[in-house]
């Protein structure tokens, strides 16, 4: 049997939730910093060692990329942080999915605004200037929505596998 494959590398910027820690790291080794010349050096050193590790770790973390891997049309994002560590977020199969729709599409928006209830689940580049390459993968009998930034080749491999579903 023949195994329709496809794989995809999404860089991703860091969205504000993911920045927070980061902002933590900084407010911190400042702390650290202000202790040191105005309480008493030992904590203060010490605390800015902290913050300073911090702050290394955090900016680490904001290197994220996403990847895709379609097996027959079944799905499975994976989350790539500062291309050492990987780890597998999200994953669903070709009877899960109830629709697709192009993320700006009126009838995607339509579904956003009618329902409240709707979980969307986003692991696109965050670029706004690439939202015509996003398409809503709705599953969970359309409670959630999955937003996947598909290249050519991807989006052929979704058109192939979800014929009678893909608008």
């Amino acid at each position: 049997m023949y195994d329709d494959y496809v794989e995809q590398i999404v860089p991703s910027r860091a969205t504000g939730k993911q920045r927070l820690p980061l902002v933590g790291a900084w407010v911190l080794l400042c702390a650290g910093i202000s202790v040191t010349f105005f309480v008493t050096m030992g904590w203060g050193f010490l605390i800015m060692g902290i913050g300073i590790a911090c702050v290394v770790w955090t900016t680490r973390n904001q290197k994220i990329e996403y990847e895709y891997t379609f097996t027959n049309g079944d799905l499975d994002v994976a989350e790539i942080r500062n291309k050492t560590t990987r780890k597998e977020v999200f994953r669903f199969g070709t009877t899960e999915v109830q629709q697709i729709l192009p993320y700006e599409s009126e009838e995607f928006t339509g579904k956003l605004s009618s329902s409240r209830n709707i979980t969307v689940v986003d692991y696109t580049s965050c670029n706004e200037a690439r939202s015509k390459d996003w398409y809503a993968f709705l599953i969970n009998g359309g409670a959630m929505a999955v937003i996947l930034e598909l290249n050519e080749r991807s989006l052929e491999h979704v058109k192939n596998a979800y014929k009678k579903i893909m608008k």
